[in-house]
């Protein structure tokens, strides 16, 4: 397994993490409400999801009629 990640990892990659963790002291310990609010769905995500579904089922409703 150690042989596979190696070869994963591109030159000069150390295998640090690759993640980023809150700097708490700028923002703060996290409240049940900011919690529950991270949790809920963005209005700006959910029209771009249903625009791209949108999308994708013309393209295959164009392609079962044969026009494309």
């Amino acid at each position: 397994m150690g042989f596979l990640l190696s070869k994963l990892r591109g030159p000069g990659d150390s295998g640090g993490v690759n993640y980023q963790v809150p700097n708490r002291s700028r923002h703060g310990r996290p409240t049940a409400g900011s919690v529950l609010l991270g949790l809920a769905p963005n209005a700006e995500a959910l029209h771009l999801s249903s625009l791209a579904l949108k999308e994708h089922l013309g393209l295959a409703l164009y392609r079962l009629k044969g026009w494309s």
